[in-house]
């Protein structure tokens, strides 16, 4: 680059200075006065390109800058990574600072950008701290708001690169940031990239995504873990995920448009009497080849596609059709996500005007375990459909934070426990224990509770003698897509009738 810079300065006083020659050597006709207006035009030519070529080389380190570079830290910037990160037996730190939005929202973006420049010095520290051999040769880059960089730009051992990451999270998590009068604590997840010559392939099909896409899916494998740090591994190939995304996003509104999106019925037995009284109702997709695909597959890829209001609109409405075939209870599940969502309880509204004679037997399950507490949507909720004359079942009850009071402002008529204090009744002393506070809870406020996923013998008795009122499981009956012809299993037929 200096070379080429001094070429062009030489080249530019050339072509000035000869145009300056060519016009003395034509106007000038002595030869001393030609020798004097040739030494004043070099004199006058080589200062100038000069100059020129000076503000140009600014504007140009200015450019450099502004691409290259983090203003707010002076650090080099994800461009410049890319560029410096072409190199094999590379070692990429990424650090990404978790929740740093809730920093700048509950302390103001001046005291968030404080903490950046205070996390950049720090960093830059490391290479002179106790712990310089480890950061020999490192270099710092700043890249979003809220992510940094480290680059080795030669191999770690496993040892060493397990040992810089635990310095690198010790030395932001273990020491609050001082701004403003106020101790700020941050903490960070890591991602690890390395990248081998080994690693490397003509074939374009099999290589291996580029060093900065590597610590950034383990970055993101950390956060979804909540541990310190991940090293890549292909495992992690987020590719693949996206692909999976693309095909159940499709797979949803493909059954959505040719209505294959069925409700299956799980019988709920009353402990007292041995009878089905109710029903939970479950979502299921029958594929193109008929095989059922159940919600783990693609609920939470309807959520994130925001086809998830869709599917609990057509399932309410499916639900309600079916009741109209038998007199029992049909428990119906819904999310804090429908309860926020305008239309969908506009909807949930209509259908119970609409279909008044079956609403006091629709019970409307909310997840505990989905932290309802401190959303005002719920309690709304709950007022609106109890005016209709349903009832409210609290599911999977034990798993969240299980605030006694607050469960009472609530107005529920059902507590179902969930699944993993129930199966371990029968070996657990702590799930015992817990299921017993519950019930005694449940029987002071007269609120009735179900036992989901009663799987043997064993535990249906159990769940009785704990003076549970109603049973759900595979012991007793398997979920079905026609509730009227749904019975409790002739294995589990013998034990109902000698409650």
């Amino acid at each position: 680059m200096r070379s080429l810079y001094k070429t062009l300065i030489i080249l530019v006083y050339g072509l000035m200075f000869a145009a300056l020659l060519f016009l003395i050597v034509m106007n000038t006709r002595s030869v001393p006065a030609l020798v004097i207006e040739i030494i004043l035009a070099f004199m006058i030519s080589y200062p100038l390109s000069h100059y020129l070529f000076r503000m140009m080389n600014k504007d140009r380190e200015k450019l450099i800058e502004k691409i290259y570079f983090d203003r707010a830290t002076g650090l080099p910037n994800r461009e410049k990574l890319r560029l410096d990160s072409v190199r094999t037996d590379s070692v990429l730190f990424l650090m990404n600072i978790d929740s740093f939005k809730e920093v700048n929202d509950f302390y103001g973006n001046a005291v968030g950008d404080a903490v950046i420049q205070s996390l950049a010095k720090r960093l830059r520290s490391l290479a002179r701290s106790s712990y310089s051999r480890l950061f020999e040769g490192v270099k710092l880059y700043k890249l979003e708001i809220d992510e940094f960089a480290f680059l080795f730009n030669y191999p770690l051992d496993t040892e060493r690169l397990n040992r810089t990451a635990d310095i690198i999270v010790e030395m932001v998590n273990d020491y609050p940031f001082q701004v403003e009068n106020a101790e700020i604590t941050v903490t960070v997840t890591l991602g690890i990239a390395v990248l081998s010559e080994a690693g490397q392939t003509d074939d374009l099909s099999k290589r291996t995504p580029g060093i900065l896409a590597q610590a950034d899916m383990a970055l993101k494998k950390a956060k979804e873990k909540h541990v310190p740090f991940l090293v890549y591994h292909h495992s992690m190939d987020i590719p693949r995920e996206y692909s999976e995304n693309i095909r159940w996003t499709h797979e949803v509104k493909q059954s959505i448009k040719e209505d294959r999106i069925i409700p299956f019925f799980q019988p709920i037995i009353n402990n007292r009497t041995g009878l089905i009284e109710k029903f939970e109702c479950l979502m299921r997709i029958v594929d193109e080849e008929g095989t059922l695909i159940y919600p783990e597959k693609f609920l939470k890829i309807s959520k994130r596609s925001r086809q998830y209001a869709t599917l609990s609109r057509i399932m309410l409405r499916k639900v309600v059709r079916e009741m109209k075939n038998t007199t029992k209870d049909y428990s119906f599940n819904i999310s804090v996500e429908d309860i926020q969502n305008r239309d969908t309880v506009m909807f949930v509204r209509r259908i119970l005007e609409n279909h008044w004679k079956e609403a006091p037997r629709i019970i409307f399950e909310i997840l505990e375990s989905e932290n309802i507490e401190g959303v005002p949507e719920v309690p709304e909720f709950i007022r609106l459909v109890k005016d209709y004359g349903c009832s409210i079942a609290l599911d999977d009850f034990g798993t969240g934070y299980s605030n006694f009071n607050y469960i009472m402002t609530l107005d529920v008529d059902l507590i179902k426990i969930d699944a993993s204090i129930i199966r371990n009744l029968d070996k657990d002393k702590n799930a015992l224990a817990i299921a017993e506070t519950i019930v005694g809870f449940a029987r002071r406020t007269g609120t009735r509770t179900v036992a989901e996923y009663v799987h043997t013998g064993e535990i249906y008795e159990i769940v009785r003698a704990l003076g549970i009122d109603y049973s759900q499981g595979f012991f007793l009956g398997k979920p079905e897509a026609d509730s009227t012809t749904i019975q409790i299993r002739p294995e589990a037929a013998l034990s109902v009738l000698n409650r």
